[in-house]
């Protein structure tokens, strides 16, 4: 299983102070700038678009009908608008770019671990983590 690194805001935070030689309290301050800037454009139905990087913008949900999970009747589920982003093209090139992109997943095969006092033959799928049978 492939497990993704979540950058989280203090990381965020952290990264923008080395990059641009500032403390992270500045570097904190304006990523807040920028978050209340976008959330204020956003609600006043506004694009904001970062040349080279991509466009948040709001978009429109439509009516429909949805199930009540416990009873199974049907419900209308209001029109919505919701926050989204569209990468731009930079953007897109650099996060698909083979060479920092994700390896591949080992292809399927037959597998003999062992130590001292035991041993495990392991059958390893692209899909399935591992299914085996140990020996001790």
């Amino acid at each position: 299983m492939y497990m993704e690194k979540c950058v989280n805001k203090q990381e965020l935070i952290n990264q923008i102070a080395e990059s641009a030689d500032i403390t992270k309290a500045v570097a904190g301050k304006a990523l807040d700038a920028v978050i209340e800037s976008v959330t204020s454009a956003l609600k006043a139905g506004d694009t904001v678009t970062l040349v080279g990087f991509g466009s948040f913008l709001v978009k429109e949900r439509a009516a429909r009908e949805g199930r009540n999970p416990q009873t199974g009747n049907p419900v209308q589920i209001a029109a919505a608008k919701i926050p989204g982003f569209k990468p731009g093209k930079a953007l897109k090139t650099r996060s698909t770019d083979r060479s920092i992109a994700r390896q591949p997943r080992p292809s399927a095969g037959f597998f003999l671990f062992h130590d001292d006092s035991s041993i495990a033959f392991r059958w390893t799928t692209p899909r399935l983590d591992t299914a085996g049978l140990s020996i001790t």
